[in-house]
């Protein structure tokens, strides 16, 4: 895996003691369930009326995080090759589309 130290250097870095107890398996599961969080909002359909104007801003910010360089590392994280993800993500929208080819 890449090196990402000081690949934010505007991050907030907080202080205190580290609990080292946590067990690699906890932190992929952690990065899974950012991933399978995403990923569900992405395969959203997008909502038809203008209540749902926030819902569809978040839907349209997953579909553009997907291939991104925080995805790749979130899928990295998690134990998942990216480009394999991000392939299958793409189908899966494009499964999902409308007719109208809305995606």
């Amino acid at each position: 895996m890449r090196n990402h130290k000081n690949q934010y250097p505007e991050a907030v870095v907080i202080g205190g003691p580290v609990n080292r107890d946590v067990s690699a398996e906890a932190c992929r599961q952690l990065w899974c369930a950012v991933l399978q969080h995403a990923v569900s909002m992405a395969l959203r359909s997008l909502p038809r009326t203008e209540r749902a104007l926030v819902t569809s801003l978040e839907i349209q910010r997953a579909r553009n995080w997907i291939g991104t360089p925080d995805f790749k590392l979130v899928c990295e994280l998690a134990g998942i090759d990216p480009a394999y993800a991000k392939a299958r993500i793409k189908s899966r929208m494009a499964e999902s589309a409308p007719e109208s080819g809305e995606a």
